[in-house]
């Protein structure tokens, strides 16, 4: 009876104990979220301590539910049981869980948007010029909490483009809607051409001085001027992905076309498809650009007259070609004269050859690190290796 009676009182204390712990994290749910005021603590810093502290104290009351599980369920007095009891309080901490998704989150979710939710301005209405742009140094954000006479200020929107170019779109109508400040802003930033008005995304000037210098800059202009021969080769020539926002009719264009694969063969991947089927158009962009086989059909890449003249303007467009086109010994050759280099990409047969492996050392010794490794272990190969290379040397020291 006496054991029974302290074993009474001992679950009572418990209960006690729990019942305090369970007023206490009410007391701290009610509390305000921490935060950190000292003026050489950065806004980082204080959102970082708040968010911490709210992902504490959800832990600390899922610990305090765990404990209430395990009080509420049959006592067991032996290990085993203690043990059963310790799993079933927490398989039914995660069943309730799982019921409220949306209070009860992973915690590295939860941890982000406590960050963002404690977050807080670096700056204020009162804060100067340099203080401002010191803040955007850290956070980019704190020029939206600058004064509207900041916002408004033509000089310090130039200096905050060139710490965030998206920062156009904290400035004030006024600036936003003025030709001459758009003129001047694309020029540190091809992107402030985003937050400009529908009047000044309509602008030729405008429009080509940003597109100089962010060819995606192409996707925020209007339609007449998506269809612009000299805005898209602007565009092009920066980013090969602009060509993606270029009207279609554009990209249909052979001409057009044909000048994008001497700027940058990539813009070809968005021409027409009837243009990359077209075998004419395709030896002539070949011989602008020797990469631009990669984005021909695969019928034109095993065209040896269109591979023969791709490799001999440029070597390691030998990857592009056709795999029975890479055991070709004379589209091989044409294109290690041009780059030796390019023997990476010839078949394992070729770099096996003696004769084709010479060649391409001859033009880069360089070359030797493709060859195939049995190749590399013939001594009387390797002989004539070490000929060529001092035949090299003498005629450069001739040369000089």
């Amino acid at each position: 009876m006496t054991k029974k009676r302290e074993r009474e009182r001992e679950r009572e204390r418990e209960r006690e104990r729990e019942r305090d712990r369970e007023s206490e994290m009410a007391a701290t749910q009610q509390a305000p979220c921490v935060r950190i005021s000292h003026p050489a603590v950065s806004c980082e810093q204080r959102c970082l301590a708040a968010a911490t502290a709210n992902v504490k104290r959800r832990d600390e009351e899922v610990s305090v539910r765990r404990r209430a599980y395990s009080r509420d369920l049959p006592p067991c007095f032996s290990g085993v049981g203690y043990l059963l009891n310790l799993i079933a309080a927490f398989f039914l901490t995660r069943i309730e869980e799982s019921d409220q998704p949306a209070k009860y989150e992973k915690k590295p979710r939860r941890f982000k948007e406590d960050v963002e939710s404690a977050s807080c301005p670096a700056v204020s209405a009162s804060c100067s010029r340099d203080q401002v742009l010191n803040a955007m140094a850290e956070d980019k954000g704190a020029l939206q909490h600058a004064s509207p006479t900041l916002l408004g200020d033509w000089d310090f929107m130039l200096s905050a483009l060139t710490i965030d170019a998206s920062a156009l779109q904290f400035a004030s109508s006024r600036l936003r809607s003025d030709r001459d400040f758009l003129l001047e802003a694309t020029k540190v930033s091809g992107r402030a051409l985003n937050h400009a008005t529908d009047e000044l995304q309509k602008d030729r000037e405008v429009v080509l001085g940003a597109v100089s210098r962010n060819g995606l800059t192409l996707s925020h202009t209007s339609r007449e001027l998506q269809g612009d021969r000299e805005i898209g080769l602007a565009a092009v020539a920066k980013d090969p992905m602009a060509l993606a926002h270029a009207q279609r009719s554009l990209r249909e264009d052979r001409d057009f076309m044909l000048e994008v694969a001497a700027k940058n063969s990539a813009g070809l991947r968005h021409a027409a498809r009837q243009l990359r089927e077209d075998r004419s158009f395709a030896l002539e962009a070949v011989a602008a650009s020797g990469q631009s086989l990669a984005y021909v059909t695969l019928e034109l890449r095993a065209d040896r007259e269109i591979t023969l003249k791709a490799v001999s303007r440029d070597g390691i467009a030998l990857k592009h070609a056709a795999p029975a086109l890479r055991g070709d010994r004379q589209v091989v050759v044409a294109a290690l004269r041009q780059n030796g280099l390019a023997l990476a990409h010839a078949s394992a047969q070729l770099r096996g050859d003696k004769e084709i492996v010479l060649i391409a050392i001859e033009q880069t010794r360089a070359a030797l690190a493709y060859a195939r490794p049995d190749l590399c272990r013939d001594a009387v190969f390797m002989q004539s290796v070490m000929r060529v290379q001092r035949d090299r040397e003498e005629e450069s020291s001739q040369r000089a």
